[in-house]
């Protein structure tokens, strides 16, 4: 959000217990001068600072001080298998509502796909329901450990649930 009350939705993971968050770059790209505020699932909301940004992955990171965040267990991507069971978690419906869990499998690995700054990755596709406001979010495996940050989705009729995360093996490198 910003002083002119122009805002957006968007998910992240907790990182690490220093109060990292993890989300995606494009949340507030269209907000000029944003600020960030955290709402936890056990109903906590926190001011956020920006620590970094990078369009061309389309990961973000953003740093809550003083608060005992429990991190999120990630896993490796590189282990991630087509037809695996997966989930991806999220608020899709802004921060006042709860959070989010949609199933599906990969539907993909590897996938090349093009973003929105004409840049290219190799995402992971799946077929959970991705809708706005669940970028950054989780997708999850079924042992419960990340492997995958939210990011994208094909839109319109001719498409039916077909999303993409960012793998977290690029997301620990970046």
């Amino acid at each position: 959000y910003n002083d002119t009350g122009d805002g957006g939705n968007a998910s992240g993971i907790v990182y690490s217990k220093s109060g990292y968050i993890v989300t995606n770059d494009h949340i507030y790209a269209e907000i000029a001068s944003p600020k960030f505020k955290i709402y936890t699932s056990d109903g906590k909301e926190y001011d956020a600072e920006y620590v970094a940004g990078d369009k061309i992955s389309d990961l973000a990171v953003l740093k809550v001080k003083n608060a005992e965040l429990t991190p999120a267990t990630f896993g490796n991507s590189d282990e991630v298998f087509y037809g695996q069971n997966v989930v991806a978690i999220g608020r899709p419906n802004g921060a006042e509502n709860e959070s989010t869990i949609t199933n599906g499998i990969v539907s993909s690995v590897n996938e090349r796909v093009q973003n929105a700054t004409n840049y290219s990755a190799r995402l992971i596709q799946t077929n959970c329901a991705i809708n706005p406001g669940n970028s950054g979010g989780a997708l999850v495996d079924m042992y419960g450990q990340v492997v995958g940050v939210t990011a994208s989705k094909l839109a319109g009729t001719v498409y039916d649930n077909v999303g993409y995360a960012i793998p977290t093996t690029v997301m620990k490198r970046i």
